[in-house]
């Protein structure tokens, strides 16, 4: 087994409070199994055609620009990753962030292993400063980013800085949505079924956690295989077998799945945004 958290670690601490909540990779111990839908008041806010709605300030290229209110520094931030203008998303974060992530150059080149945002919806505006909304993510399942899950909901905060408002990452909020947990088992199910017929793998396609040789064995067995129980990885006895390769994060995310049959194991899952995949199994 191999460690595949070390490389992206430092990135998705990075970013917790600023994009996702992404992946496995910074949700709260209080968010649920299940997915919730938005607010039937919420307003879709597309990617912008022309440029933000902030203060202009004049000096070097990834100067600090504040916007004219909360909303705006949120939505100016969030509208600059989608369309991946990553300077202009820099340029409304607070000084404090500026200055541990460097400079614009520098956050540009981390979005490799950062969660893309596809779109956002702002929900409601909180007190001191705070913003709600709903943001969804392209998934992400791999050795790199680790866990970034579909969509988040992000209580932003913000400072007043610069004649304006910026970004807080310290002072915001994520809770991360996953898949409900009931339906870990049949990803389990449609992994098997792949891999039996030589279908490819769903969502995640690095080395198995585990017992990756356990492979050659399910895929040549005969007879029916049958999902029983799902726990959650703080239940499971061999734990240590997912936290050391995604960090201990994984805990909030990983779903165990027994299955019985010709060979009985159990098949680590987790979540690809509305379904489960594979990332390990260890026999049983």
């Amino acid at each position: 087994m191999r460690s595949v958290r070390k490389t992206g670690s430092v990135l998705v601490s990075v970013l917790v409070a600023l994009v996702v909540g992404a992946s496995g990779c910074g949700g709260t111990s209080e968010e649920s199994a299940g997915s919730r839908p938005p607010s039937r008041n919420a307003t879709p806010v597309p990617a912008p055609s022309g440029p933000n709605d902030v203060i202009e300030v004049t000096g070097p290229a990834d100067g600090q620009r504040p916007a004219p209110s909360p909303e705006a520094a949120v939505t100016s931030f969030l509208e600059a990753e989608i369309a991946g203008r990553f300077a202009d998303s820099f340029a409304v974060l607070s000084t404090a962030d500026r200055d541990e992530l460097g400079s614009a150059d520098q956050w540009s080149e981390q979005h490799s292993a950062l969660p893309r945002v596809l779109s956002f919806t702002v929900l409601s505006a909180g007190g001191d400063g705070a913003l709600v909304t709903d943001v969804t993510y392209e998934p992400r399942v791999d050795e790199i980013a680790g866990v970034v899950p579909g969509a988040a909901q992000v209580t932003w905060g913000a400072v007043a800085e610069g004649g304006g408002f910026v970004i807080d990452r310290l002072g915001s909020r994520v809770e991360n949505r996953y898949p409900d947990a009931k339906l870990a088992a049949a990803g389990v199910t449609r992994w098997l079924d792949g891999l039996r017929s030589g279908g490819p793998a769903l969502g995640y396609d690095g080395t198995l956690l585990g017992q990756p040789s356990l492979v050659d064995r399910l895929s040549e067995a005969t007879g029916r295989f049958r999902t029983t129980t799902t726990t959650s990885l703080e239940r499971w006895g061999s734990s240590a077998v997912v936290t050391n390769a995604f960090g201990p994060e994984a805990t909030t995310w990983a779903q165990v799945v027994h299955v019985d049959g010709p060979v009985s194991f159990d098949a680590v899952t987790a979540p690809f945004g509305q379904q489960w995949v594979v990332v390990g199994v260890v026999e049983t």
